[in-house]
């Protein structure tokens, strides 16, 4: 299992998302050694250093949270089937490796920005109804001193049809319409509000549940499989005698930021989730975020909540309001808008990504590890081509945007 994240991505950059170009990265040079680096300059015995393995796990969690490089692309990274959508063209997942960067994705193409933006269009929904209502009555009120004395006229010529239809064109109708128009903006913010709120108890909260719960008993286990592997390790080496053995087993087993509990830890919260190559059948070894972590869940959920929706399902952004002649003028703009808000990713060779070390390896053979099945490997095999066509229309929505 491979956890150390720098050393995996920093070679592979996908594209970002249009609206996520804004926030441009600030260039992150090694213009320092790492504590790694320092600790096997200084090291003056075989025994493990815990404090540098300790920073070494700091350094990694920093990276989890701030650091600013993409993830591989798609179709170099899978992730959990439930990360995608029903045909496997899209899927649902972080961008970046840290934390901090993704959340700022968030506003532009997540739940974030969908809330947001929702309640925004529910105020100038509220300001679109009461003006139209405020318009309705002034038009009345300033029709019917004229009005009255057109009708009058017409009465006195005989006209009494035309006198009422006079009456009824400058008086009643823009009460009429201004009362339309309330009923309306109110009508649109209910209806929305009951369907989004549907969305969110029908499809978001259990997918949130229930993906919470599959990384959370995934990750444990891992934890306590990682943990008692450690303790026995430990113990074959004290019962041999072997305190060297036996000191670097407990040091790297539990603070080593590629194989430890610790540097585990860190992935399965803060981080993107354990990483594990999975042969395949008809596409080879794929590198897979399997188990995923807390973050990457609550990104996914997040995704299809906002802009993300617009490429599968469980949005909750709403279409401008009211009328039809105002839905006509915005319909075509919010159209373009909402696909250039989509993630541009273009392709770009991604490095090849270390295999992972003699410990990690030795995780991933463990029973409770190998988590292929014929019918997810099958699934696998249609992502290939769905991925490639996907990173093609993104290229083409990122350049229709430019």
């Amino acid at each position: 299992m491979q956890l150390s994240l720098r050393s995996q991505l920093t070679a592979g950059v996908a594209a970002l998302s249009a609206t996520a170009v804004a926030v441009a990265p600030i260039a992150q040079p090694d213009l320092l050694a790492s504590p790694q680096q320092v600790s096997a300059a200084i090291q003056l015995s075989a025994f493990a250093n815990p404090v540098a393995e300790l920073l070494g796990t700091l350094a990694l969690t920093s990276e989890s949270i701030f650091y600013q490089d993409t993830l591989p692309s798609p179709s170099d990274l899978f992730w959990p089937d439930s990360f995608y959508n029903s045909d496997f063209t899209f899927v649902y997942a972080p961008i970046y490796v840290g934390l901090i960067p993704d959340a700022v994705n968030q506003f532009s193409n997540g739940a974030l920005s969908a809330v947001l933006t929702n309640l925004s269009g529910y105020i100038d929904t509220t300001v679109y109804g009461v003006t139209g209502v405020a318009i309705g009555a002034s038009d009345a009120v300033f029709n019917t001193p004229f009005a009255l004395i057109t009708a009058a006229q017409l009465a006195l010529a005989g006209q009494i049809d035309a006198a009422i239809a006079e009456l009824q064109t400058q008086i009643l109708a823009p009460l009429q319409d201004g009362i339309a128009t309330g009923i309306q903006a109110g009508t649109y913010i209910l209806n929305n509000v009951v369907a989004n709120a549907t969305t969110l108890l029908t499809d978001t909260l259990p997918r949130l549940v229930s993906g919470l719960a599959e990384a959370t008993v995934a990750g444990t286990t891992y934890l306590v499989e990682t943990a008692i592997a450690v303790a026995t390790d430990v113990a074959s080496n004290l019962a041999s005698l072997n305190i060297e053995g036996a000191w670097n087993a407990a040091v790297n087993g539990l603070l080593d930021p590629g194989s430890g509990l610790l540097g585990a830890v860190t992935a399965l919260t803060v981080g993107v989730g354990l990483f594990e190559d999975i042969d395949y059948p008809d596409i080879g070894v794929v590198q897979t975020v399997t188990p995923p972590s807390i973050r990457s869940v609550l990104t996914s959920v997040g995704q299809r909540v906002g802009d993300f929706s617009d490429f599968g399902d469980g949005g909750i952004r709403n279409n401008p309001c009211c009328t039809v002649a105002s839905a006509a003028a915005v319909t075509a703009p919010t159209a373009a808008r909402q696909g250039d808000s989509a993630p541009a990713e273009v392709a770009a060779p991604v490095a090849e990504v270390p295999a992972a070390d003699t410990e990690s390896a030795a995780a991933d053979a463990s029973p409770s590890r190998a988590k292929t099945s014929v019918a997810r490997a099958s699934d696998r095999a249609t992502k290939g081509s769905a991925r490639a066509a996907r990173t093609a229309d993104r290229a083409a929505k990122a350049a229709a945007s430019g």
